[in-house]
């Protein structure tokens, strides 16, 4: 009986996880998921970078008010949220201020009182809704009350986590995948937990991107079949990265030029005419499409306008 050659045996394909990539995901799930989780759930209403503003503006967008009455600031829009969730802004007292600390804040709405519809203003008015309408959802279930308002923090801190997870798995797949895999791992600060703990589109951006990222340049970097289990992770990833905030179409750029550039056009092209990977990228074509109309219509990024210490050296920034 003749034996068929290695060359001539069929070319592995990225369908079916390994037992040690699942491993590495259920572990990095575990982690990355606590710790964002206690992030979110001990860090005082509002501390986060501009959480108020996302706050507001998820609880409104699951309402239907996806942009908000205008005001005087191209950038600041008024919307209708529960009197629990606009609370998040009074309770930020403490921020750009070392010396205070988080008790300064009123009282929390109390009973009915939390869930009272109420004006308030969000500098993330023009923003994409996309990210808003997957965190946004728990006060449409719990009104104002502080499970809404935390829910809508660990909502934001599992799909952060799932998507980081993800990419750490595809990242195990790699030939040498020690490395790469602990790079990631020291590469998820404190501040990055901490972000994903938090209502920001900050987060789904970082989270995102590596995700595509990872499994992008496995892809390249074992070349062989596509599965379609891995073009509808790009699928997802690619096509959420861009609604994350203005400038994501930018970064998913960066990311393929950076993937080809790593393993040469040659390769990039032929990993790119397989079937598999073209669907990917008409779904990717098509939401980026939709990312830029909205941010061209809504003026988004010409309405942050410059920043006030814009053209600041790179050393008086150290300082």
């Amino acid at each position: 009986m003749m034996r068929t050659p290695p060359h001539a045996r069929a070319p592995r394909t990225d369908g079916r996880p390994g037992r040690a990539s699942l491993l590495v995901f259920l572990a990095a799930l575990i982690g990355i998921g606590v710790l964002s989780a206690l992030w979110a759930v001990t860090t005082p209403l509002g501390a986060s970078p501009d959480e108020p503003a996302h706050m507001n503006k998820a609880a409104s967008v699951v309402r239907g008010q996806f942009l908000g009455d205008v005001t005087d600031d191209p950038q600041v829009r008024v919307v209708q949220v529960p009197a629990g969730v606009a609370y998040s802004d009074p309770s930020a007292c403490a921020r750009h201020d070392g010396d205070r600390t988080a008790d300064c804040a009123p009282g929390f709405p109390a009973g009915d009182a939390a869930d009272r519809i109420v004006s308030t203003e969000t500098s993330a008015g023009l923003y994409d809704p996309v990210y808003y309408l997957l965190v946004g959802w728990p006060t449409l279930i719990w009104g104002g009350s502080t499970t809404a308002v935390f829910g809508m923090r660990l909502v934001s801190a599992l799909l952060c986590t799932l998507l980081a997870a993800g990419a750490i798995a595809y990242l195990a797949r790699l030939p040498r995948p020690v490395l790469p895999v602990l790079a990631t791992f020291a590469a998820l600060t404190p501040m990055t937990h901490s972000l994903f703990g938090s209502v920001n589109p900050n987060a789904f951006e970082i989270a995102a991107t590596a995700a595509f990222a990872a499994a992008y340049v496995t892809g390249l970097v074992r070349g062989g079949p596509v599965s379609w289990r891995t073009a509808a992770f790009l699928a997802v990833t690619g096509g959420l990265l861009v609604h994350a905030r203005g400038l994501s179409p930018m970064w998913l750029g960066v990311v393929v030029v950076a993937g080809a550039s790593l393993v040469g056009w040659s390769r990039f092209w032929t990993y790119l005419r397989r079937p598999q990977v073209l669907t990917a990228v008409g779904v990717v074509a098509v939401s980026t499409v939709l990312a830029i109309v909205w941010i061209l219509r809504t003026g988004s990024l010409a309405a942050v306008g410059v920043y006030e210490r814009a053209g600041t050296s790179f050393a008086e920034g150290l300082v």
